[in-house]
């Protein structure tokens, strides 16, 4: 046997015995809602390429000795909200180009693998969502030692805080630690609750097609105006958040300036402190609430492409603030 779909049968357990399908090279076990545990004979399975766990909602941990499926390239477990912890050796799947989650343990106690397993895995492709990043120790060496900068295959990175860390440390789990490469088409940051300060690597992310951002800190954004690829911005419950963009864009004589040339849809929800679009001069130097609008240059070409905007939970003074720094 060579393929051996399993999903969406209800099924509660694995047999230890599978490891008798020596010559098995596609496991699909997902929307196996009821499994906690897969047995570790599995990784006798060294033909083993694809394990999908997709929805496997109850899974409480993968095999502790995964590192011997030595020829796995797809560990598709996304949606696997029972993970507790990734198991100690899954950096040395260096074949591995599918890994849809990487789950940083919590308090230790289940002996997980760190971010610095992720370092040798340059062959991801696709999504990789880390969950957890609030309790990573030593942050800074093991943000480093995470290398994603190098994976110039993913296409999609989640970043995920958790909402229940109580670590004060928050300060050295910088952003900047953690560039990804340029390749990347979509990045979600969920629950950052650090320094106020976007990472400056943002701007060389210039083949963005996607940017969520969701229960943040941030005060004002760097610029996404001049990403020339970016087709969707969705800021969701960044409750601090005063400014859209650092600066205001200022029309030049000569070509026209352009802003969000690609922009199709944008989506601001609960952000009840924004005052504007832009972070001006006033507006540093004045933390009044006046609206400080400001209007752009007569040569700046703002928003061809936009077809949806939607704006949730904000007062309507803001709103209209917003969509006359839009129009103007």
């Amino acid at each position: 046997m060579r393929v051996l779909a399993l999903n969406d049968l209800g099924i509660e357990k694995i047999s230890p015995s599978i490891y008798k399908l020596k010559h098995l090279r596609y496991l699909n076990l997902s929307k196996s809602f009821f499994i906690k545990i897969l047995p570790e004979s599995i990784c006798k399975i060294q033909n083993l390429l694809v394990l999908k766990l997709d929805g496997c909602w109850k899974l409480q941990e993968l095999p502790k000795k995964i590192e011997k499926l030595v020829n796995l390239t797809h560990l598709a477990c996304r949606d696997c909200f029972g993970l507790t912890h990734m198991p100690r050796g899954i950096g040395k799947l260096t074949s591995l180009e599918t890994l849809s989650e990487f789950v940083v343990d919590k308090d230790g106690s289940h002996g997980g693998a760190d971010l610095s397993e992720l370092r040798l895995l340059n062959n991801l492709r696709g999504q990789l969502q880390i969950r957890n990043l609030g309790f990573v120790k030593n942050a800074k060496e093991k943000f480093k030692a995470a290398n994603l900068k190098e994976k110039q295959h993913l296409r999609s990175l989640n970043l995920y805080w958790n909402a229940d860390n109580d670590d004060d440390d928050d300060d050295e789990k910088s952003l900047e630690d953690l560039q990804p490469h340029p390749n990347l088409k979509e990045l979600w940051i969920r629950g950052w609750r650090g320094d106020a300060k976007f990472p400056s690597w943002l701007s060389l992310l210039t083949n963005l097609v996607k940017i969520n951002i969701r229960d943040g800190n941030f005060k004002h954004n760097p610029s996404f105006a001049q990403l020339p690829c970016l087709k969707h911005l969705h800021i969701d419950n960044c409750t601090e958040l005063q400014y859209m963009d650092d600066n205001s864009p200022k029309g030049s004589q000569g070509e026209a300036q352009s802003f969000f040339p690609s922009l199709k849809l944008l989506r601001l929800w609960d952000c009840p402190n924004m005052r504007s679009w832009w972070r001006t001069k006033k507006s540093i130097d004045d933390d009044s609430n006046e609206d400080d609008t400001t209007v752009m240059g007569t040569s700046t070409t703002a928003f061809p492409c936009l077809s949806s905007l939607e704006i949730e939970n904000c007062p309507l003074s803001q709103c209209r603030c917003i969509l006359h720094s839009m129009v103007s």
